[in-house]
């Protein structure tokens, strides 16, 4: 997915307004009869969507948005640790089953080029994906991006491909600590509804984001 023009990320467009700031205003999870999927109420929205809050917690505010009729996740919080920390965090593959544990494969298959396996909850469970890592640096500003390589083949014994899965990190230093963005999106390469896919994508926005901040107290993660 092409990321949209002039921004940081490459989640849809939209800044939070001030009458966004407020009380935890999640959704509950789906659920529909006997424990099923929830009936589709986001069946009709366009294709994009602006950014909405959709969750606040004491350490992160995490937005929903839609880009090419695709759900984005982008979470926003400050973290008590250095640019370099927190950059190495996200961008090294040692850190792939131990810092974010859902991953159960993180391996190279050229330079910046990995293949990973990402262990979803049901029903999606176990989904392959072929990843290019970008680190870059601009001033006291540093992004790490993984996006599909597609050119690149996955292993022979890859589960389930994720066709379009994208996550782009940005470290700001500000008065505190350090201004820490995520943004993340996937196509689940299922049929389900996008209820369901909005769901998942803000679980798993908002789960990267709180496993990168436990990753924070780690000794052998720090670089300095």
């Amino acid at each position: 997915m092409s990321p949209p023009a002039g921004g940081p990320s490459s989640a849809p467009d939209g800044s939070p307004s001030p009458e966004d700031a407020g009380a935890d205003v999640r959704p509950p999870p789906p659920q529909g009869e006997g424990g099923g999927l929830p009936e589709d109420h986001d069946a009709e929205l366009g294709d994009e969507e602006p950014f909405r809050l959709a969750t606040v917690t004491d350490t992160y505010q995490l937005y929903l948005g839609r880009q090419g009729g695709a759900w984005w996740g982008r979470t926003l919080g400050t973290l008590d640790a250095s640019v370099s920390d927190l950059s190495a965090l996200v961008s090294e593959p040692a850190h792939y089953g131990t810092v974010f544990p859902r991953f159960t494969r993180f391996a190279s298959l050229q330079k910046d080029v990995f293949h990973a396996v990402l262990d979803l909850p049901d029903p999606m469970g176990q989904r392959g994906m072929v990843l290019r890592r970008s680190v870059e640096q601009q001033g006291s500003v540093a992004t790490v991006r993984f996006s599909p390589a597609p050119e690149v083949s996955p292993p022979a014994d890859s589960p389930t491909f994720l066709p379009d899965y994208e996550v782009n990190w940005r470290f700001e230093p500000v008065d505190g600590g350090v201004r820490a963005q995520v943004s993340w999106n996937t196509e689940l390469a299922m049929p389900l509804p996008p209820s369901f896919a909005k769901h998942a994508v803000e679980a798993r926005a908002g789960e990267e984001f709180a496993q990168l901040m436990a990753g924070t107290q780690c000794e052998s993660c720090h670089t300095n």
